[in-house]
């Protein structure tokens, strides 16, 4: 049996001394045409492929300014700005490995939005997440900038007035309308990581490895959010966009060892990817959804709802879901279902009896017994601004997927009430992915 000491017996233990980099430089890739204005489709390739590429570490920069549609700028008063998560700019995200498509992601603002309310705590959402334009929505999610409210009340000739809290206030957008006031130059950074499971999850350099990452534009009517009644066709003029990926040298030692193992060896790379699925308008309250059949192994799925009001218009927010008055919901994959209980829950006011998935969101994130930074969202905020299901699959039966080695997905809900609206069900399945990564020559190549 192995021996493990504490660290603090390791009296005499020297340092670890990490010089194996010798350096680490960011590289801008700028997108395949010289004007990016005009774009609604962008590529972005690394060109050098005997350098050493760090993909994980790499981000896209945004640069561009809230204008009308003549190019001049809203006065600084207006009530407008982009809606939350810089991702709202792309509608599809591709990341293609040698021209071989590796993950695609569709609804790219819906989904990273998810992905980022699930992981992300407070402090990070306040710090490093304001760079990726991440500024959450509070209040009742619409454009009230009144951070305070006044109530008179006259008797006997007096007047009194009282000074509150506007429970309606949305802190989120009232600090991204300062930011991009008076056609304020914006830049945000987006790290890909955030979008792409590879990049999340793979920590690696490649060398001989030709990564391309490819992205299509959203309507500017779901990246802008402003009040009713402002004229000028509102619009995010990009003037810049690059991708930025670290460059890497080892040093000698390293590097003769890397070139070695480039000969022949070979390893397994296993990541999570995401697809985001979208159904069709509904109205119905207990509607069954065929969400998709895949050959790749769910892991979890994440549920939301969003009225089709929220979309394709400017006085839309689509940074924030609807509960629909949900009353019972389950996923089924080739009819085994999950939870085997399934989510039940009241939103019904002077009720409020969400609970179970509410546990069930936080525990998506381990963020159920982080008592240091814990969730950005709170109890209530679930219920008004950010309903999220969540449904862990990664254990089941392990001949769930040998019969056909494909899973059908299916999901199936009951709302207390018949719905006024049209409404749209947005699902988020993370995969698992396997590929295998070999050296050839002194280069690597990857098997998808």
């Amino acid at each position: 049996m192995d021996i493990h000491e504490d660290e603090y017996w390791q009296i005499f233990k020297p340092p670890v001394d990490v010089n194996s980099t010798e350096k680490y430089e960011y590289m801008e890739c700028k997108e395949t045409n010289v004007n990016v204005s005009d774009l609604t489709r962008y590529e972005f390739v690394s060109k050098d492929l005997d350098a050493f590429h760090l993909p994980a570490k790499s981000f896209i920069l945004v640069k561009g300014k809230v204008l009308r549609d003549d190019n001049t700028p809203f006065a600084g008063d207006t009530n407008i700005a982009l809606v939350n998560n810089g991702f709202a700019i792309f509608q599809k995200a591709y990341y293609l490995i040698n021209d071989q498509l590796c993950e695609e992601v569709d609804y790219c603002h819906q989904a990273t939005t998810v992905i980022s309310l699930i992981n992300w705590s407070d402090d990070y959402t306040r710090s490093a997440g304001t760079s990726a334009l991440w500024y959450k929505d509070t209040g009742n999610g619409k454009t009230d900038r009144n951070r305070y409210i006044t109530t008179s009340t006259e008797a006997a000739d007096v007047i009194t007035s009282v000074t509150m809290d506007n429970a309606n206030y949305n802190m989120g957008h009232t600090m991204r309308a300062e930011v991009c006031k008076e056609g304020n130059l914006v830049t945000i950074m987006l790290p890909l990581s955030h979008v792409f499971g590879f990049f999340n999850d793979i920590n690696k350099v490649f060398r001989g490895v030709r990564h391309t990452v490819k992205l299509v534009r959203n309507d500017d009517k779901n990246i802008i959010y402003c009040a009713a009644g402002i004229a000028g066709n509102p619009k995010f003029k990009i003037s810049n966009m690059s991708w930025w990926i670290p460059i890497l040298r080892p040093d000698l030692t390293t590097l003769a060892r890397i070139e070695n193992e480039l000969l022949s060896k070979s390893s397994k790379l296993y990541w999570q990817s995401m697809n985001m699925y979208r159904s069709e308008a509904k109205r119905d309250a207990s509607p069954a959804w065929r969400i998709t059949t895949s050959n790749f192994k769910p892991v979890r799925l994440y549920v939301v709802f969003q009225h089709t009001d929220k979309v394709d218009t400017y006085t839309g927010n689509n940074a924030v879901f609807d509960h629909m008055n949900l009353e019972r919901i389950h996923v089924r994959i080739n009819n085994h279902q999950f939870p085997l209980e399934e989510y039940t829950c009241d939103f019904t006011d002077k009720i409020n009896d969400y609970n179970r998935v509410y546990h069930s969101f936080l525990e998506a994130g381990l963020k159920y017994s982080d008592v240091d930074s814990g969730s950005q969202v709170s109890y209530s905020e679930f219920k008004s601004l950010y309903p999220i299901f969540h449904f862990d699959v990664s254990k089941h039966e392990e001949n769930l997927f040998q019969v056909s080695g494909m899973c059908d997905i299916e999901l199936r809900l009951n709302l207390r009430t018949v719905p006024t609206a049209d409404y749209h069900i947005y699902c988020l399945i993370l995969y698992d992915r396997l590929a295998t990564l070999q050296g050839v020559g002194g280069r690597m190549n990857i098997i998808l």
